[in-house]
């Protein structure tokens, strides 16, 4: 493994490990973690990629747990074996999780007075929402690209007056935490 992303969480890489910190679970409760790695070209076959390891203290008995499960990925290059093995649902929440680090990072561009550049990037992040959503046909993807549509309108009107641009600012930065 080259590299390790974690979508939605602060995590740390040290050496072969990336830790990533949760808060309290629940009885009953469900949570996901998707994760991106980038691999070096793999011979075709089976590729052991190491394991997942969850620790985590039992509130109950106040005892030490440990969840494993070994990673692992079948090489290939048969590109219908691939698209067997696609996740749409996967695809699509990676999808909008990088879609709305990149709106994040085009309104922090903004923000620093940047405003042609961060324009330019939501405008190509909408055309390549647009064209993943060709053949996703997401709803949730759909209402994204609204709402960047929306972003640029309100980025083009902030600039009428200091007092709109700090309102346009803090209501970006609400809906981008809120999504």
């Amino acid at each position: 493994v080259k590299e390790v992303d974690v979508f939605g969480f602060p995590f740390e890489v040290s050496g072969n490990e990336a830790n990533v910190e949760q808060e309290d679970f629940y009885s009953g409760e469900t949570r996901s973690l998707l994760l991106r790695l980038e691999l070096e070209p793999q011979k075709e076959g089976n590729v052991n990629l190491g394991e997942f390891i969850m620790t985590y203290t039992d509130v109950t008995d106040k005892k030490r747990q440990e969840i494993r499960a070994a990673l692992t990925l079948t090489a290939t290059t048969d590109a219908s074996e691939v698209g067997k093995e696609e996740n749409t649902r996967v695809i699509i929440e990676a999808t909008l999780i990088e879609a709305d680090k990149k709106h994040e990072d085009s309104v922090r561009l903004y923000e620093e007075g940047r405003k042609l550049e961060a324009m330019e990037n939501i405008e190509n992040l909408e055309k390549e929402l647009s064209d993943k959503n060709m053949t996703l046909s997401d709803v949730q993807i759909s209402k994204k690209i609204e709402a960047l549509k929306m972003e640029a309108e309100e980025m083009n009107q902030a600039d009428e007056s200091e007092e709109q641009k700090a309102l346009y600012l803090k209501t970006s930065k609400e809906r981008l935490y809120q999504s």
